[in-house]
Order: structure tokens, then sequence, then C-alpha cells
């Protein structure tokens, strides 16, 4: 096992690649005509126009002849190529080009020097906090209150680029030649670019260099894990690298040391605890993976995964997941998953999931994300801005707006709804629902464009649809009650609310039996002279006077109205009716205890026939009342 740590770890050595800043000046295009041109003039040639420094030793051109070069919108790194073939590799810190000689075989036997020295501004002031940075990335350090600094070197004979630099101040880029311990006191002149007032705005420009900072929050969270020098130089250092892969044991215990922060890494292996720019591939910790900026692919830890920009791919942590930026993919946690602005994908959490908590704001509204996801949860999904096709949890859900399912063992709101919102307690569509809700008491929507199912239902107004509960309110649709006597009932009293053609209704029946019943109906203009409506009525049917308790059966009534409005509020309505009643089979009535009736209330007789011979009849009947 120990022999194959020991294989990745000199893989990841090998497989170094050192590449450009996040400003790519190679890539910038300039004009170049020169004739027998020495090289020096040929590089400040290029500098002039793209806008950045050439740093080298002065020894490195010596044997260089001059150049000759007609070339128009010529890319930096191409016209290099033309000028020095293969000869040199180039490394981009700050504002500073570096070139140096290609690298050669390290030594075999190797020997550690310390390079030390102060760190002072032009009238000799120590500066604290300064950086001295090696180019290729073996070291880096910060000086004490004193000014003082040391880096350690495992290397001989070769020629070192050391950058300098300190917040507010000119960086600088130095050549050494290693053969033993070696003092270097560097001064450092003020810059013009205030770069600690562009820190304050979330933007770091130190000489030319834009990094956009967006790892502030996930920085504090991650503050358990990453030492604040690690912190410091990752804000600081003007520089981006990319490599193959890192080894650590801590943020500062590893192949990046202390620069792991300024490091974008395809394979990152964390024994407990890691920091880095970025993944590109993969990434593994037993307890933490803090990265400042974008992961692209896996990211797997023990507890816990921290993330300062955008995530694509997949995030397992045994904890929590946290993320400063967008998601793109899946995210699986024992406990939370944390992401503060957008998600496309899956959210897989042993409690928690949220999205999206601070308000943004655009145009003076609260920013709506452009976002499809689903979040699953044990306890909660929190998503106020966001779009979600499925949300299930096991108490609460949140969503601006959900476009399939929103299920939870006690109480969801959104938005607006577009599918299915089910939960024990209560579902809340603070404006459109479009679907179903689906709820064991309480059920509220602005616009209802479906059904409602609830104890008690609420809606400001209905387009189309209609709720279905014991107490159905529709601020803005149709509302009535109803007084009616029929074959069956000498007093029947409704309740009706719904939308404009369907709607919902309550009735109580008193006759030789007392009725309690639900149904459904639909109607024409009833806000015309002349109207008509349709219900259909499923009713229970109470007794006193049973051998078996006091449910005799269920009566189901189709019933037509014919309604004239005589006032704007009061309306006469009469009509056929079509009943069946299905009797108890379990009951009967006691001798005598119902007498057959009047004619016109022959309703209650049938009622009585189908209770004492256990069977189903049906008849036609009436209906006469008035509505108001």
């Amino acid at each position: 096992m120990k022999r194959v740590a020991l294989a990745f770890v000199l893989l990841l050595y090998i497989s170094y690649v050192a590449v450009c800043s996040s400003i790519d000046y190679l890539n910038r295009k300039v004009d170049i005509d020169v004739t027998n041109c020495e090289i020096e003039s040929v590089l400040k040639k290029i500098e002039l126009q793209a806008g950045f420094n050439f740093s080298y030793n002065a020894d490195l051109f010596a044997d260089t002849p001059d150049a000759t070069l007609n070339i128009r919108r010529g890319r930096v790194g191409d016209i290099l190529a033309r000028l020095f073939e293969d000869r040199y590799r180039y490394r981009i810190v700050g504002n500073h080009v570096v070139i140096l000689k290609q690298k050669q075989p390290e030594p075999k036997l190797k020997q550690r020097y310390i390079l030390s020295g102060i760190i002072t501004d032009i009238y000799g002031i120590p500066l604290k906090s300064a950086i001295v940075y090696e180019v290729n990335g073996r070291g880096a350090s910060l000086t004490k209150s004193n000014g003082e600094y040391s880096v350690k070197f495992n290397k001989k004979g070769r020629e070192i680029a050391i950058n300098v630099s300190c917040r507010g101040y000119n960086d600088t880029i130095l050549f050494v030649n290693l053969t033993s311990n070696i003092t270097l006191d560097v001064e450092l002149s003020k810059s013009v670019i205030d770069n600690n007032h562009l820190k304050t705005r979330g933007v770091s420009e130190i000489s030319g260099l834009v990094a956009e900072n967006r790892s502030v929050e996930s920085i504090r969270m991650a503050g358990l894990f990453v030492p604040k020098e690690a912190i410091y130089i990752s804000d600081n250092l003007k520089v981006k690298e990319e490599r193959f892969g890192q080894v650590s044991f801590l943020p500062s215990v590893g192949t990046n040391f202390l620069t792991g922060g300024v490091k974008d890494n395809k394979f990152s292996l964390n024994i407990i605890a890691g920091y880095s720019s970025g993944v590109r591939q993969l990434e593994i910790g037993s307890v933490a993976n803090v990265v400042r900026n974008d992961v692209t692919g896996a990211q797997i830890s023990g507890v816990i995964n921290i993330v300062g920009g955008n995530t694509r791919g997949v995030q397992i942590s045994g904890f929590a997941n946290k993320n400063s930026g967008n998601v793109k993919g899946m995210q699986i946690s024992g406990v939370a998953n944390i992401v503060s602005k957008q998600v496309n994908g899956i959210q897989v959490a042993g409690f928690v999931n949220t999205v999206s908590l601070k308000k943004k704001m655009l145009n003076g509204a609260p920013k709506i994300y452009n976002s499809q996801s689903g979040q699953i949860s044990g306890f909660a999904n929190i998503d106020y801005y966001g779009r979600e096709y499925l949300q299930i949890a096991g108490f609460y859900n949140r969503s601006y707006k959900i476009t399939g399912v929103q299920v939870s063992g006690f109480y969801n709101r959104a938005n607006s709804v577009s599918g299915v919102q089910s939960a024990a307690f209560a579902n809340i569509a603070t404006d459109d629902i479009t679907g179903i809700q689906i709820s064991g008491f309480y059920n509220y929507a602005k616009r209802l464009k479906g059904v409602q199912f609830g104890i008690v239902n609420y809606c400001d107004s209905i387009t189309s649809g209609f709720p279905v509960g014991l107490i159905n309110i529709v601020r803005r649709g149709y509302r009535t009650f109803q007084i009616t006597t029929e074959e069956t009932a000498y007093v029947a009293v409704n309740y009706k609310t719904g939308g404009r053609y369907l709607y919902s209704l309550i009735k109580v029946g008193i006759g030789d039996f007392l009725q309690l019943g639900y149904g459904i109906g639909v109607t024409t203009n009833h806000k015309k002279r002349f109207s008509v409506n349709a219900e259909v009525i499923s009713s229970a049917v109470l007794g006193k006077e049973l051998t078996n308790g006091i449910f005799a059966g269920n009566l189901y009534r189709f019933q037509v109205g014919l309604n004239y409005r005589i006032y704007k509020s009061l309306t006469f309505t009469t009509g056929p009716s079509f009943s069946l009643i299905s009797a108890n089979r379990k009951n009967n009535i006691k001798n005598s205890s119902v007498e057959d009736g009047d004619d016109i209330y022959r309703g209650n007789k049938h009622i009585k026939d189908a209770i004492s011979d256990s069977k189903d009849i049906v008849w036609i009947g009436w209906n006469v009342g008035i509505r108001f």
C-alpha cells in the first residue's frame, strides 16, 4: 500500500504542469516590424502593445542573434516561438511574463538551501505580510512584522525566479542562482492602483491582473481547515496555475504547501483536508475539500465539501456540501446541501437542501433564476428564487416555482405550481396553481386552474376547475346560499362556491331522514336573468329509529335547476331530479318508525322501502326554492 501511495505522489510530480494566470498575455495580439533588432528591443515593443512586462535574467539572451520580423496581429506566444523556438518556457505572474530556461533533470543528490532577507518600502520601513513566491510554485513565504522572510529550496546550482509582492506596492521579479544559503533584501515602491480599495469591491486587481473573487463566503466557513496564511496568499498572489494533481495531508502540508489556493488540479487527494483554486476532474478527501473557485468532475469527502465558485458534476459528502456559486449536476450529503445561487440538477440530503437564500434584486424586483432542479431531503427543501420539477421532504418545502411535484409531511409553499402539491397539513401557492392541491387540512391559491382537495380550500379566483372540501372559499368567484324543498326533504340548505361555471356545494337536508351531502355543479352565466344549472350530489342518509346505528345508506342525486333572477341577489329556482338510494344492508327500520308521508314527499317512502327491503331504489323527483 505504501508503494502505491509513493508511486501516486511521484506521478503527480512528474506530470506537473504550470500554465497561465487568469489573464493569458501570451494570447494577446500585436504588430511587429523589425530588421536586425536586438532581442531586448523586440521584447520592449511587445510589452508596449500587449500591456505587460517581460522578466528575465539579463544574461539570458547573450548568445541570441538579432531578430528580423514582420508580423501583423500575431499572438505573443507565436512571436516568442519564432524568436526562441523551444529554448525557453514562460510563466505569467501578475503583469509579468517570466522567461525561464527549459527544465533540466533534477540532481540526484539534493541539498536544502534557504533564501531569506527583509522586505521594506523605499524608505526602509519593513513590510508585513509581503509574499515571497518562487515562480515555479515550489515555495512561498509571508514576511513577519519586521519584514523578515525565509523560504527553503531543495535544489543546487539552479537559477530560480522569485516574485515579491505586497498589497498596495508594485511587485518585482528577481533571479537567484542557488549555490548556498542566500540573503536577499528587497525594496518595493508604492503602487498607483489602490489594491485595498479594489478588494472591497470583491475584485483583486494588482498591476493589470484582474481576478474575480467569488470565494469570500466559502473561505469564512473554511477557516476551520485552511490556515490564514494560505488564504492571504490566495487572495493576494497574482498568479494562477494548473497542475495534473496534488497530494496533501492538510491544506498547508502537501505538494502545494501554502500556495494551494492559486493552483487548479486535475486530480486532488487530501489525506485529511485540502485547499486549492479549482478541480478539473476528481477530488477525494477523508474530512474536507476546500476549493476557492470552480469544480468540474467529482468531489467526494467524508465530512464537507466547500466550493467558492461553480460546480459541474457530482458532490458527495458525509455531512454537507457548500457552494457559493452555481451547481450543475448532483449533490448528495448526509445532512445538508447549501447553494448560494442556482442549481440545475438534483440535491439529496438527509436533513435539508437550500438554494439561493440571499435575495438578489433585478430592476427593483427579486431575481428569479432560470434553473430546473429536484430536491429530496429528510426534513426541508428551500429554494426561494428557483424552479423545481421535484421537491420531496419529510416536513417542509419552499420554492419559487414548481413544474412537477411538491410533496411534504407537513407544509408546502411556492409562488406558482404547475403540477401537484401534496402535504399532510397545508399547501400554499401565492400566485397560480395549475394542477392539483391535496392536503389534510388547508389549501391556498391566488388563482386556481385545477382542483383543490382539503378540509378548507381558499382561492382568490378560479380560471378553471373547482375546490373540493368541507369549506371552500372563492373570494372573487361564485358564492350563494340556496334554500329549497324537495321530495326527500322538507327543507334543504345548500352552500355553493366555485368559479364562473364550475362549483362545489355542501348540503344539509331535513325530512324523515337527515341528509349530509357534498356535490359538484355546472351553471350558465348566473348573472343573467335566466340561467340553468346541473348538479350531482352524494349524501349520507341518517336516521334515529334504526335497528343498528344511525347510518341508513347513501343517496345519489342528479338535479337540474331552471333559474329566474328576480332581483340582483335573489333568484327563484326549480327543476326535476333523478335519485338513487343505496341502503345500508346491515340496518333496518323499527316498526312504524317512519310514516309514508304526503305524495309530494314520497322520496321519504322510497328511502324507507330501500332500507326495509335492503335494496336500491331509483325515482324521479323535484326541487323548488330560492337562491341568494
